[in-house]
């Protein structure tokens, strides 16, 4: 969990700024936002790769903690 929150300040936080595109835009402004988008997306990927490893451990632990109590009632049972 510490490493996740040093990646989401190293990348200055969950919300980055809005990027918008308009019909109305040149060829080099559409270029720029499309830039910053793929700059804002580099930052926020190891963020992203934290967060899933974040849910993945806690997905094995809920199956780990149901298999034990599955486990658990068969023995009653049994």
């Amino acid at each position: 969990m510490a490493d996740m929150s040093r990646r989401v300040k190293a990348a200055g936080g969950l919300k980055p700024s809005s990027i918008q595109c308009n019909a109305s835009m040149s060829t080099g402004e559409l270029n720029t936002a499309v830039s910053k988008a793929k700059r804002i997306d580099s930052e926020c990927a190891p963020g992203f790769e934290s967060a899933k490893d974040v849910f993945a451990s806690r997905d094995a632990r809920a199956l780990e903690d149901a298999k034990t109590v599955l486990n658990a009632k068969k023995d009653v049972a049994g």
